[in-house]
């Protein structure tokens, strides 16, 4: 077998070897999905459930950011609310990885449907082992550590 055939087998392989493994790693992480029922609404993960906000309206799981190797931020639409200025609020939930556990569910963002209305956004501080919220709209001073 010449050089040139056995680098073309080494490409294939390594090739495969990367799709199979991408393909392993994303499969082992579940997605977020908001579900409503007569109990209430939940953020569900795989056999986690955990009780989420919701206000009238479309709710949805917009993203999920990741703080560090212990958090996460699953950013949910949670629904709207008011007349005079409709808002959208989005809340968030802080998930423990390592613990597997939701430690709380936040307001994110306010987003308003009137663009000459500019709602007090809610104030997210993180630092080593800690995440500070405050949301003078709700009356939220809140430190969660992690």
């Amino acid at each position: 077998m010449g050089l040139k055939r056995v680098l073309r087998y080494f490409k294939l392989a390594l090739f495969v070897f990367i799709l199979l493994e991408s393909t392993t790693s994303f499969s082992k992480e579940k997605r977020w999905l908001l579900s409503d029922s007569e109990e209430g609404t939940f953020l569900i993960n795989g056999d986690l459930s955990s009780p989420a906000k919701r206000l009238s309206g479309q709710i949805k799981v917009i993203q999920v950011k990741k703080l560090n190797s212990q958090i996460d931020l699953v950013i949910y639409q949670a629904g709207s609310a008011g007349t005079f200025h409709p808002i959208i609020i989005n809340y968030a939930a802080i998930y423990n990885k390592e613990k597997r556990k939701v430690l709380g569910h936040f307001p994110y963002s306010i987003i308003s449907e009137d663009k000459d209305y500019n709602p007090i956004q809610p104030k997210w501080k993180f630092s080593e082992g800690l995440i500070s919220i405050e949301d003078p709209s709700f009356d939220i001073k809140q430190d969660i550590r992690y």
